[in-house]
C-alpha cells in the first residue's frame, strides 16, 4: 500500500513541477519537436475557438489563450529564424550582400552623429538613387 501511495505522490510532484516550469523554450527544441508542439498548440487553440462564447470568457481560459498565442508566436519566430539560418548557410546570402552597403553607410552616418532612424533613411535614399 505504501508503494502505491509513494508512486502517486511522485507522479503528482512531477506534474506540479512540470506545470511550474512551464512550456519549453522554442530555442531548446529540435525542429521536429517545434513542428509537433506547434501542431499541438494550434489544436488547443482550435478547440478553444469552437467553444461557445460564454465558455471562452472564463478568466483561466482567456489567460491560457493569451499565453498560448504568445507561445505560438515564439515558436513561429524560432522556425523562421532557423529557416533563415539554413538558407544563409546554403549560400542564399544575396540579400545580405545587397544590404551590406546600406548597413555600412548607416553605421558611418551614425558615427557622424545621426540617429539610427535618420541614418537609415539617408542610407536608403542614397542607395536608391545609386540603383535607379
Amino acid at each position: 500500500m505504501e508503494i502505491v501511495v509513494g508512486i502517486v505522490i511522485v507522479f503528482v510532484i512531477l506534474i506540479v513541477i512540470g506545470n511550474i516550469k512551464g512550456a519549453p523554450s522554442p530555442s531548446s527544441m529540435s525542429d521536429a519537436a517545434l513542428v509537433g508542439r506547434l501542431q499541438t498548440e494550434n489544436a488547443w487553440m482550435n478547440r478553444y475557438l469552437r467553444l461557445p462564447y460564454e465558455n471562452q470568457q472564463s478568466d483561466s481560459l482567456k489567460k491560457m489563450y493569451a499565453e498560448k498565442t504568445e507561445y505560438i508566436k515564439q515558436i513561429e519566430q524560432e522556425i523562421i529564424k532557423r529557416q533563415t539560418a539554413y538558407q544563409l548557410a546554403q549560400g542564399e546570402a544575396a540579400i545580405t550582400n545587397e544590404l551590406a552597403p546600406i548597413l555600412e553607410r548607416t553605421q558611418e552616418l551614425m558615427n557622424e552623429g545621426k540617429t539610427e532612424p535618420e541614418a537609415t533613411a539617408i542610407a536608403l535614399k542614397e542607395w536608391h538613387e545609386k540603383n535607379k
